[in-house]
């Protein structure tokens, strides 16, 4: 509780060199399956604003990477833990 948490994800483009984009996504806890862009996490590294056990407990977190002229990736998802 209070304290932020950090989601880096390694990509590596193919080609080699090819310019690649970060969007990470959130779903809330009582929504698991719906996730929506977290503004303005567009980077390979993501870390959260102090976290609160009561609404950020059991969040889920994932990365859509984008490169030119292929299809999307998206990250596995991992669920955020706060304690107290």
């Amino acid at each position: 509780d209070g304290a932020t948490a950090a989601f880096t994800v390694v990509a590596v483009s193919d080609p080699v060199g090819q310019a690649l984009t970060y969007q990470w996504q959130k779903a809330e806890s009582g929504t698991p399956t719906v996730f929506a862009n977290v503004a303005l996490a567009t980077a390979a590294t993501y870390t959260t604003a102090a976290t609160v056990l009561a609404t950020d407990n059991g969040d889920v977190y994932r990365c859509v990477i984008s490169a030119p002229n292929v299809e999307d990736v998206i990250t596995d998802e991992v669920v955020l833990t706060v304690t107290a």
